[in-house]
């Protein structure tokens, strides 16, 4: 669609090679899943003769890495808890349904940035670079914010191709909130054809035209401009974001409309339960399903305050990276799940 829309609209020249556009349309290592690529993002690294890279073979090795190590480590280490929360959220209380939701964010986060991380890095290692997908989405301050962070490629995809073409914000208010709308039901319905999609697709649609009505209030206030730009304020703005976010998530989560109900009661009314009951896997699937939930923490907060990180392991030393290989087969021998969960983003 990318491709016929950019040429039909000038802005992409027809492909005239079969053979080149064929290799667009079926790129493997971004087929199932994404990230998306647009034509422009593609076919000018075609225009150059492929050759080997050491720097470009080494680099998305140790994306292939990262991408396998949030995957295998973290995500596939939460989902059976995760899975255990949301068989049955009406029986659990308010406490249990929000550690699920946060688990369940960390588990779609790092199980599809991870594919994100491993489809990069085969690709880098052919000379086609897929632009980065996730950006420390849950270090945002805004719903605006998240989305520019969360699944850019979908995102830039949707607004590109969807609510400008629809008028964007260009004719009044009325219309702008309308399109905002109407896009997001669409990019949720986009996850497949069931109820909780089309209404998590809704209620993110509400939270951007709310943030929207909310940014232009506050521009016309100063004093409130201010605060918002001062660490208290930032905090709260990050703490109010991560709230709105968690509870889309169990909306996305959640299939069934009576156990989402009852989920997003629990949710947003806390019923002063502060015992963690039981879950019933056993003792190693909450404990590994923790240390998995808080390494991810402190990697996502290294990642926000070093923004460098990512980019180290490329720069270590030889000398080093034989012990970081030896860590990292140690890791993913012993903490491999004893049963894989399938991608998520694979169902959509």
């Amino acid at each position: 669609m990318s491709y016929t829309i950019d040429v039909y609209r000038g802005h992409a020249e027809p492909e005239t090679s079969l053979r080149r556009l064929a290799l667009y349309v079926a790129y493997f290592p971004q087929l199932v899943a994404g990230p998306i690529l647009r034509p422009s993002q593609f076919f000018p690294a075609l225009a150059q003769a492929w050759q080997l890279h050491p720097a470009a073979l080494s680099s998305g090795f140790h994306l292939i890495l990262v991408g396998l190590c949030k995957k295998v480590l973290i995500a596939d280490r939460i989902a059976p808890l995760v899975n255990f929360i949301f068989e049955d959220p009406a029986s659990n209380p308010s406490i249990v349904i929000m550690l699920g939701a946060a688990m369940f964010a960390v588990q779609i986060y790092c199980d599809f940035s991870g594919y994100t991380d491993i489809a990069r890095g085969i690709s880098r290692m052919f000379g086609i670079e897929i632009p980065l997908n996730f950006d420390l989405p849950y270090f945002s301050r805004s719903i605006t914010e998240f989305w520019r962070r969360w699944h850019i490629s979908l995102s830039s995809w949707l607004r590109d191709y969807l609510y400008i073409p629809l008028g964007g914000n260009r004719h009044g208010v009325g219309l702008t909130y309308f399109n905002l709308m109407a896009t997001m039901v669409l990019g949720g319905l986009w996850h497949g054809a069931s109820w909780n999609f089309a209404w998590w697709g809704a209620y993110q649609g509400a939270l951007l035209c709310a943030n929207r009505w909310l940014a232009q209030r506050a521009s016309t206030l100063p004093a409130v401009e201010r605060w918002l730009g001062t660490r208290v304020g930032s905090f709260v703005s990050w703490s109010v974001t991560l709230y709105l976010t968690l509870l889309g998530w169990i909306i996305f989560r959640v299939s069934e409309p009576d156990q989402l109900w009852a989920a997003v009661k629990a949710f947003v009314v806390f019923d002063g339960n502060l015992r963690i009951t039981a879950i019933g896997l056993g003792n190693a699937a909450p404990f590994g399903a923790t240390i998995a939930f808080v390494a991810f923490i402190a990697l996502h907060a290294v990642g926000h305050f070093w923004r460098r990180w990512p980019a180290a392991l490329d720069a270590t030393p030889q000398r080093w990276l034989p012990w970081i290989y030896a860590l990292v087969g140690f890791l993913l021998f012993f903490g491999w799940p004893s049963e894989n969960s399938a991608f998520i983003y694979f169902q959509f």
